[in-house]
């Protein structure tokens, strides 16, 4: 099947943006997949920014920061109240 220019940049970003390890039978996979109309098969919780996942990766070293020094200086009730926040953000429909 031939792919536009447009299509192929698309696809390209969509696979890289999942995360998945970079080899030729991840990309085969990936594109086979886009391709036949099966891109909502795909597990979406894979599908996340180089970006997002640092910050992640840093709140969750905060928390473990937290755990350790006992919640003295940030309390378990602010971690909460945080995370409470985010899951409004990401749930919210525009």
């Amino acid at each position: 099947m031939h792919l536009s220019p447009s299509d192929q940049c698309k696809i390209w970003r969509d696979f890289l943006a999942t995360g998945t390890e970079l080899n030729a039978h991840n990309i085969r996979r990936f594109v086979l997949k886009y391709i036949s109309g099966e891109k909502k098969g795909i597990d979406q919780s894979e599908l996340i920014s180089v970006d997002y996942k640092n910050a992640v990766m840093a709140m969750l070293k905060e928390i473990a920061l937290a755990r350790q020094d006992g919640w003295q200086n940030t309390s378990r009730d602010a971690c909460l109240f945080w995370l409470r926040v985010m899951k409004e953000k990401i749930v919210l429909r525009d």
